[in-house]
């Protein structure tokens, strides 16, 4: 993953984009110092723990500075991006702690460390941080019904959120079935409980729709499908939730699992095993499809 600055990061807010550029250039230098120099496994642990150290103090000044301007603005979901501040720390004191606990850390360790945690960041700093600066709520403020024209329509107004693009998705199966031979390979699990109900979204897309929204994130810096995925795992984990969150209604429901799955089989396992109330089918403007499916029981009348 390359933290590349644009200048569509930009917040407007000189002393915000000050602080949102360090974070990118502290990114860099530890991707640079794991991946160029090839560190022994104590030293890999050495880099991690700096780079954290550093988190643990810089970013949380960011997010205070970033917490007081969505006061200052009144920005209506403020309480909600706070609280995924509070996920960060959470994990990221939990990896924090694992790895002093660790004698040496192996590349392949690091590498899951950094895209993990800086995944996180450059989701957040680029799109999640960006609704913000745009006044658009998080979580897409209405949230939508079984009606195919209102899905399009939230589905691309959160795609354009995200990313500023227009790929003007269609409904094209509203009984859509995932099986084998299948392309989707940049899939999501999102599961809720609300009281003693849980409640699963399964949501993917093709190769090439993932090769396309990481051309627009990381331009050419990318050339395989797996580096495309680890690249745009943090617009995935942004846009799946929000949309799973439109999707279901989850008013006071808990978020109970998140995880990506990237193997055929085990995305057609988790799709079967939830039995979908309802599974559309979008394309996206010639640039390739994504699914939704879910097993909430708001679409069974």
């Amino acid at each position: 993953m390359d933290f590349k600055w644009s200048n569509r990061y930009l917040s407007g807010e000189e002393y915000l984009d000050c602080d949102r550029k360090k974070i990118f250039q502290m990114a860099n230098k530890v991707k640079d110092l794991l991946e160029t120099n090839f560190p022994s496994p104590d030293r890999r642990r050495d880099i991690i723990i700096e780079a954290l150290k550093f988190l643990k103090s810089f970013f949380l000044e960011y997010t205070r500075r970033e917490e007081n301007y969505m006061i200052e603005t009144e920005y209506s979901s403020y309480y909600l991006h706070k609280h995924l501040h509070s996920e960060f720390f959470t994990l990221l004191n939990t990896k924090f702690d694992e790895i002093l606990e660790a004698r040496e850390i192996s590349r392949k360790e690091s590498s899951e460390i950094f895209n993990v945690l800086f995944g996180w960041l450059f989701q957040h700093l680029t799109m999640t941080d960006m609704l913000i600066f745009r006044n658009i709520p998080l979580g897409g403020g209405k949230k939508i019904d079984l009606n195919k024209r209102d899905i399009e329509n939230t589905v691309n107004s959160l795609i354009t959120s995200f990313l500023n693009l227009d790929l003007n998705p269609k409904i094209v199966d509203e009984d859509y079935t995932l099986d084998s031979g299948s392309s989707f390979t940049n899939c999501t699990k999102i599961a809720y409980e609300d009281n003693e109900d849980k409640i699963c979204v399964v949501s993917g897309m093709e190769d090439t729709l993932l090769e396309h929204i990481g051309a627009v994130l990381l331009g050419d810096a990318t050339n395989s499908v797996l580096q495309l995925a680890t690249a745009v795992s943090g617009f995935s984990i942004g846009f799946w939730r929000i949309l799973a969150e439109n999707f279901i209604k989850t008013e006071g429901a808990a978020l109970v699992e998140h995880r990506l799955i990237f193997e055929e089989k085990d995305v057609i396992e988790e799709y079967r095993r939830m039995i979908p109330t309802v599974s559309l089918l979008f394309e996206c403007k010639g640039a390739g499809h994504f699914f939704v499916a879910t097993d909430s029981r708001y679409f069974i009348t």
